[in-house]
């Protein structure tokens, strides 16, 4: 179990990597691949929907910052990010509500 832990962290780092060096397909792939290891890890799900974001793929985007509030209620900037694909995909109210419950966990854009 220690083993898949510490492959599937490797998987998320190469996975942000990737992202920084704007190769999003690597970035997905390596998340993914990470995610279908340890598949509870808030981070791993918030950059891959970062990566999707950059990509225009808010609806998969949007997927992914659902997982990562629903296994951290706490995670001021997921619902930033969130809001952000429900404005892009035309649900201003979703957008204002989760822009809201971002601030009220302290986030500030």
């Amino acid at each position: 179990m220690r083993i898949d832990s510490a492959v599937a962290e490797n998987f998320f780092y190469r996975g942000v990597a990737f992202s920084e060096l704007g190769n999003r397909t690597q970035a997905i792939e390596f998340l993914t691949r990470s995610i279908n290891i340890v598949p509870k890890n808030e981070d791993v799900y918030y950059f891959r929907g970062l990566a999707y974001i950059r990509d225009g793929e808010f609806t998969k985007a949007l997927s992914d910052f659902d997982r990562t509030v629903e296994i951290n209620p706490n995670y001021a900037v997921a619902y930033f990010y969130r809001g952000q694909c429900r404005q892009a995909l035309g649900d201003a109210a979703g957008a204002q509500a989760d822009l809201d419950k971002a601030q009220d966990l302290g986030y500030n854009d």
